[in-house]
């Protein structure tokens, strides 16, 4: 499938997973948070984001997208990051594509692992 977002002025893959199909009812959503932190930086997140087993792509995210009426109506309340995919603008900022429900609709953009994550945000895995 063709990437149907792009960012303005391109970006590079830095780091990315390929895509296999999923279903979105074996989706689950996890904090990266440890007990007592109220944030974290965004490339921590991505370490814990390994351990943690939630590596879904960019594409993932597109696919949620595509079907966005399966999506479960708790995941709204979460930007849902999708460490899987690493790009690097032209600034070498380093981002990640996340979702985001704007109260009518999902929507895609990118996330610099240069600012925190608070507890608002989580990771998207495939249930154990």
């Amino acid at each position: 499938m063709e990437i149907k977002f792009d960012m303005e002025g391109g970006c590079n893959l830095v780091e990315g997973v390929g895509f296999r199909h999923i279903k979105i009812t074996e989706l689950e959503v996890v904090s990266f948070l440890r007990p007592g932190e109220e944030f974290i930086s965004g490339e921590e997140m991505v370490v814990r984001a390994k351990e943690l087993g939630a590596n879904l792509s960019r594409r993932h995210a597109e696919y949620l997208l595509e079907h966005h009426d399966e999506i479960p109506k708790e995941f709204q309340k979460y930007y849902l990051v999708f460490t899987g995919t690493i790009l690097s603008d032209h600034s070498g900022h380093r981002l990640v594509p996340y979702l985001y429900w704007d109260g009518k609709r999902w929507f895609l953009s990118f996330y610099w692992l240069g600012h925190d994550l608070y507890s608002n945000y989580r990771l998207v895995r495939l249930r154990d």
